[in-house]
């Protein structure tokens, strides 16, 4: 049993060590840094904190956060399972190939203000709802489709644009709720 645990183990470390070359070649000036250790993100911790009127208390330790190519992590990043991992980097290598596709000032006037930056912004959902796609289709590959269609998970997945998390970037469940059920409607013709 414990030589099937090695290599299980072997192979996601695999997959996650080749996922890190993947992202450098691609941004070679990518980079993991820990947000406790970034003067910028302690910074943007405490100003999130104080607009948010203390709802994203959570900024430094329970978010990946990625700015220019530097993915910032919490200290628990090593701790987490190499296929969380592995399904985050994805994530965030989307917004680093959306960052080049549209250039810094474009993906972050997008990001941060288009057309507000609280409550309406159609820029910041846009720009996440496709790395949750991404994300999505790497929970699918891991965890099984029953996973990507429990309710929970895609609770979870919707309440990030309609909460702090986000900084409510999307009031409309709706329609938020039609995207994620056209992105399991993909990946079910995928599939077949």
């Amino acid at each position: 049993i414990f030589g099937r645990c090695r290599k299980v183990y072997t192979q996601a470390m695999n997959i996650y060590d080749q996922l890190l070359i993947e992202v450098k070649r691609e941004s070679p000036r990518f980079s993991l840094l820990y947000k406790k250790d970034s003067k910028l993100m302690r910074l943007a911790a405490l100003a999130l904190k104080i607009i948010s009127f203390g709802q994203m208390s959570s900024f430094l330790e329970g978010f990946i956060t990625t700015f220019g190519y530097t993915v910032y992590v919490p200290s628990s990043w090593e701790d987490q399972a190499l296929e969380s991992r592995v399904i985050t980097l994805r994530h965030e290598r989307v917004h680093m190939r959306q960052r080049k596709e549209l250039g810094a000032l474009r993906f972050y006037g997008s990001y941060f203000l288009w057309p507000f930056p609280i409550l309406f912004s159609s820029g910041r959902r846009d720009i996440e709802q496709k790395a949750y796609e991404d994300t999505i289709r790497a929970m699918k590959y891991y965890y099984g489709f029953s996973v990507v269609e429990s309710k929970e998970f895609r609770e979870a997945i919707i309440n990030h644009f309609m909460t702090s998390d986000y900084f409510w970037a999307w009031p409309w469940r709706r329609s938020l709720e039609k995207w994620y059920d056209g992105v399991l409607e993909k990946l079910r013709t995928e599939q077949s």
